[in-house]
């Protein structure tokens, strides 16, 4: 059965009338890819599994071999997402962006 991802502490965040679903995330992926230094690789692991699940939906990928630590991580992370919408993950990375930005 699939993980049971944690419930978010607050409501999912609203999205602004003028911007829809799928721009509000495309933006956020944008600021993270020309700011990734400013994320920790937990949250960067975090936002990955989120984006890989809002864009092809679940991992039915083989793991990769356990010597490439990083690929991984990775797998394990879009994994951990199995079962989630595309819609569901894109507000979780959008909040999750929006909770490590400033």
């Amino acid at each position: 059965s699939p993980p049971i991802l944690p419930t978010p502490s607050r409501s999912p965040p609203t999205i602004p009338e003028s911007k829809g679903l799928n721009d509000l995330f495309e933006e956020k992926a944008d600021y993270v890819t020309k700011n990734v230094g400013d994320f920790s690789n937990e949250d960067l692991l975090d936002l990955y599994g989120f984006f890989k699940q809002a864009k092809f939906g679940d991992n039915d990928t083989n793991c990769p071999v356990f010597w490439k630590y990083a690929a991984k991580r990775k797998w394990e992370a879009w994994k951990s997402r199995t079962g989630l919408s595309s819609d569901a993950a894109k507000k979780r990375y959008i909040e999750k962006v929006e909770k490590l930005i400033p």
